[in-house]
């Protein structure tokens, strides 16, 4: 009826049969794109159930199991499950893990990571060339003929090209797997992390103690990671103090013992109540609005890694944390 070719237009019968049928056409069409957008919905929705950390179990009216995770195991005996009623008779169960910690949760903090690397790699990549051209430019500057203020400009530039490509390579090493055992100084890289967090700590007071140590103080750990770990308790102490009347004041201790240092982050911020305190190194809890709660727990698995070890301080007021690294004698 549309597509026939006449002179002649449409009668009103053909109008009126052509709009009816444009309603059913309607309402089909309506139906079409629910139903796509649910087995959609469904099938998301599945993906996420599947690849949830925690056991999980869909069973219909009849008490049969007509789904199962990847978590859930083979064998149930002693498996404890709490039950939610999906209507209809159908009921799901979710499994508890006693054991919580990184290596069985961090299920997504993994698949960041991943993507961190990538990331990582990809800067690597398109900085590299323009910070050569940069350090190849001071180089040649510095074999002219210029005024003594202007080399001296040159030179801090070149340092800061070549700080800026050691950071570049070592971000994009953060989490690879490696188990020579490197080592750092701790004045050098609590200097870094100082540095790293200078705009988080711009409002806050710091004292450090000792003030200056006579010489190297060499310990066990990738520099990289234990800058990590600084600047992340550093962070935390900053934004925790941020709304606080109070001037806010960081103090930073280094003890030297005989087979370790200890670096402790002291502030005179509100504190930790004491159910904070309890699940404090656990992945995914926090206090923050828009945190992830991966912070302090990536900060403890990291102290681990290299040897050491992270703990929290029970002091009054605020908050203290404990970095412990292996000395290096």
């Amino acid at each position: 009826m549309i597509t026939r070719e006449e002179f002649l237009s449409c009668g009103t019968e053909e109008v009126s049969q052509f709009r009816y049928f444009s309603q059913l056409q309607g309402l089909w069409l309506e139906r079409l794109i629910e139903l796509e957008f649910s087995d959609l919905r469904l099938a998301e929705i599945m993906w996420v159930l599947d690849r949830c950390p925690l056991p999980i179990v869909l069973q219909d009216s009849q008490g049969v199991a007509i789904f199962t995770n990847a978590a859930y195991p083979a064998q149930t005996h002693g498996l404890e499950l709490t039950w939610i009623s999906l209507g209809k008779g159908h009921e799901l169960g979710v499994g508890k893990i006693e054991d919580w910690d990184s290596s069985q949760i961090d299920v997504f903090h993994k698949h960041k990571i991943s993507l961190l690397g990538d990331l990582f790699n990809t800067l690597r990549h398109e900085l590299s060339n323009p910070l050569f051209g940069l350090g190849l430019a001071c180089d040649l500057l510095l074999t002219s003929d210029s005024p003594d203020d202007t080399l001296t400009m040159l030179k801090e530039i070149k340092k800061n090209v070549l700080r800026s490509q050691l950071i570049i390579h070592n971000l994009s090493k953060l989490y690879s797997e490696q188990d020579s055992a490197l080592t750092c100084d701790v004045v050098q890289v609590l200097n870094e992390a100082l540095t790293l967090a200078k705009s988080e700590l711009k409002a806050v007071r710091k004292y450090q103690t000792p003030a200056q140590l006579t010489g190297p103080l060499m310990v066990e750990g990738r520099p990289l990671l234990v800058v990590q770990i600084l600047f992340n308790l550093l962070v935390n102490s900053a934004q925790a103090m941020r709304s606080q009347t109070t001037p806010a004041e960081i103090r930073i201790v280094v003890e030297v013992l005989a087979d370790r240092v200890e670096i402790t982050l002291e502030d005179n911020g509100p504190g930790l109540p004491a159910l904070i305190r309890e699940n404090l190194f656990r992945p995914f809890h926090t206090t923050k609005t828009q945190g992830h709660g991966l912070g302090l727990a990536l900060s403890r698995d990291l102290a681990l890694k290299i040897g050491g070890d992270l703990t929290y301080l029970e002091t009054s007021p605020g908050a203290s944390f404990r970095l412990t690294l292996k000395r290096v004698s």
